[in-house]
């Protein structure tokens, strides 16, 4: 297949895999009980766009034990799980030498979203990035894939085909609802593999 689009994952696909939850516990010693609420409860509706995350850390960081600002706390927050994966990396940029348009598609809030397109640089690595809290729809609704195809297709003279478009994701529900949407679709497990999918 001849795709000519490419939708990356970004936690543990682009990003090598680290999550904040797990190291938040290690470092200051909070039981997942303290933490997850918030990630159950208003991190959805950051996801979404619905809700502010530093309004929401700010209610948090008493239970959460943490002394400094909630400033800080995003600042730690956000190193965590912030490695770029470099063969993936490469990937992306061999698929756009090849002219085959590469986005991030990721259930993100917008403070972090923010984070990856400037400082972790990849406005420069993908053509767009798709995020959750920008299209309000997470990748496990059908509804995020419409509104990602919009935006992709904003940018083409000649519309994409549905079935031109591949989706990469590690989660049975995304690949789930980029499935009925129209997509194809790739689940990921390693670098390798991803090449032989997208470069098929």
């Amino acid at each position: 297949m001849n795709y000519r689009a490419v939708l990356f994952d970004a936690d543990g696909m682009t990003l090598q895999a680290q999550r904040f939850s797990d190291q938040f516990q290690k470092d200051y010693g909070i039981s997942w009980d303290h933490l997850q609420p918030f990630f159950a409860g208003p991190f959805q509706q950051c996801k979404l766009g619905k809700a502010d995350l530093k309004e929401e850390l700010a209610k948090v960081l008493t239970d959460w034990r943490w002394t400094e600002s909630v400033e800080a706390l995003i600042t730690y927050w956000f190193r965590i799980g912030s490695t770029p994966n470099p063969e993936i990396i490469q990937a992306a940029n061999d698929l756009r030498t090849r002219g085959i348009k590469c986005f991030l598609a990721t259930n993100q809030e917008r403070y972090r979203a923010d984070f990856l397109r400037t400082t972790v640089g990849l406005e420069t690595v993908f053509d767009g990035l798709l995020v959750s809290a920008e299209l309000g729809y997470t990748k496990d609704m059908v509804q995020f894939f419409a509104a990602a195809y919009d935006k992709i297709n904003a940018q083409e003279k000649i519309p994409l085909e549905k079935g031109s478009v591949l989706f990469v994701d590690h989660e049975e529900k995304n690949l789930a609802a980029a499935q009925a949407f129209g997509f194809a679709t790739h689940a990921y497990h390693d670098a390798p593999s991803f090449r032989a999918a997208a470069f098929s």
